[in-house]
This record gives C-alpha cells, sequence and structure tokens, in this order.
C-alpha cells in the first residue's frame, strides 16, 4: 500500500507476503530469514539535507526513536537492500585464501540497527556489524554469510580473515561475523553470497534507506500509523 502523507509518500510492504505457503518454521529455515510480522518502507533521503552516511544516521535514530514509541513495535533496523527486493549493490570482492587470491562477485548492503533480529538471521559466528563501535574513524569490518566463507575460504569460521570490496576505496575489512545462508530471492533460490558493512563505514551507500519493522507477538505493525509517524519526523523525506 502507498499512504499519501502530503508532500511525501512513504510505500509499506509486508514482507511476509512475498515468502511461499507453509509452516513458519519451514519457511524461516528455508530462507534463512523469518519475516512474518515484519514490514519494510524504502525511505528517499533528500541529499542536500542528508549529504552523507552520518547525517542518515541521524535521521534514521530520529525515526527509530518515534516509531519505538508506537503500539505493537518491536525491533527497528535500516538496510540499504531489503529481501525480495529488486534493488540490490553488486560488487567484487578479493581475498586471500590458502589457494592463493579469490576474486568473486558479492550482494553488498549496509546496516544499521539489529538486522538479524529484525529479520530472523542466524549469526553463526562472531558478531553482526554495531553501530556505536564500527565508526567511520575505526578500523573498517565485515560480516560474510556462510556461502561466501565456504566458496572462498572452504570453511565458515572465518571471524578474523581479511578482504577487499571494489569501488570503496579498497580498505583491508576484517571479518567479524559469520551469517547462515540467505535466500533474498525465495525457498528455491541459491543462497546469496552476501557482505554486510557498517553505515558509517559505506562510503559509496545511497541516500536511500530500507526500514525494517518487527511487529510485537508476530503481528504487522499498522502500516498508516507507521507511514504518518514517519512525516512527522521530517515531510521532506
Amino acid at each position: 500500500p502507498i499512504f499519501g502523507l502530503g508532500t511525501a509518500q512513504v510505500a509499506v510492504c509486508a514482507l511476509a507476503i512475498c515468502v511461499d505457503e507453509g509452516s513458519a518454521a519451514v519457511r524461516s529455515l528455508a530462507l534463512g530469514l523469518d519475516v512474518d510480522g515484519v514490514v519494510s518502507t524504502r525511505i528517499t533521503l533528500p541529499q542536500p539535507a542528508y549529504p552523507d552516511p552520518a547525517a542518515r544516521e541521524r535521521f534514521a535514530q530520529r525515526l527509530r526513536d518515534a516509531w519505538r514509541a508506537l503500539p505493537g513495535v518491536g525491533e527497528i533496523a535500516f538496510v540499504d537492500a531489503a529481501p525480495f527486493q529488486r534493488y540490490r549493490r553488486q560488487v567484487s570482492m578479493s581475498a586471500d585464501a590458502a589457494g592463493g587470491p579469490v576474486d568473486v562477485g558479492v550482494n553488498l548492503a549496509s546496516g544499521l540497527g539489529p538486522v538479524p533480529d529484525v529479520l530472523g538471521m542466524r549469526l553463526l559466528h562472531g558478531r553482526f556489524v554495531d553501530d556505536a563501535a564500527d565508526l567511520a574513524s575505526a578500523a573498517p569490518v565485515a560480516v560474510v554469510s556462510r556461502t561466501l566463507a565456504l566458496q572462498v575460504w572452504k570453511t565458515d569460521e572465518v571471524v578474523g580473515r581479511t578482504l577487499r570490496l571494489a569501488g570503496d576505496g579498497s580498505p583491508t575489512r576484517t571479518v567479524v561475523g559469520v551469517l547462515d545462508d540467505v535466500r533474498y530471492d525465495g525457498a528455491l533460490a541459491d543462497p546469496v553470497r552476501m557482505v554486510f558493512v557498517p553505515h558509517a563505514q559505506d562510503p559509496v551507500a545511497s541516500n536511500g534507506l530500507v526500514a525494517l519493522v518487527r511487529g510485537r507477538g508476530g503481528d504487522a505493525p499498522d502500516f498508516a500509523l507507521l507511514a504518518r509517524t514517519a512525516a512527522a519526523v521530517d515531510p521532506r523525506v
């Protein structure tokens, strides 16, 4: 549904409707995600007002605080590419492995907040990106999917390994966590080779964010209430 908000419009999609029918447990296992009760909205921030990751993070915090005060709202996170949506960043990644340097194509996303908690992703090793610790001035880090780890390093125990991503100035990033396989395109699709980086350390992130909101008790939050509250935070968005 699309809700008119004066000068702003927020498109909200219930992620759960994009998943094939079946029990929640089976779907979650097949997808590597648990999206029942989760809604999303793609938010485009005006570039002059939000010119960099720090400004976008401040807006995300204001929106998170406003939404947390609403009834029925649980965890909230932000990504630049959500499951079942067409927008996806694909880049080349290089890493040193036992057999020599490896170059592969990966899906790249930056995150703010507890993305695995909201999307029901399973963390196998290490940690996810941390807004408080992984600042722009901190050492560059990344979280990778199990499929990517196995293809590049032949093991999923890769915390402490390093990689480089094309297009972000090529800093050496240290792997701090490994997520279980995720299938962004549906239960029958192949697992995605995924790399998550902190939003603050993503110099090529766009001015668009996907807000992910998990409802309490398995129920989706009220779409219209989320939209009205977002417009109240900044009607230019």
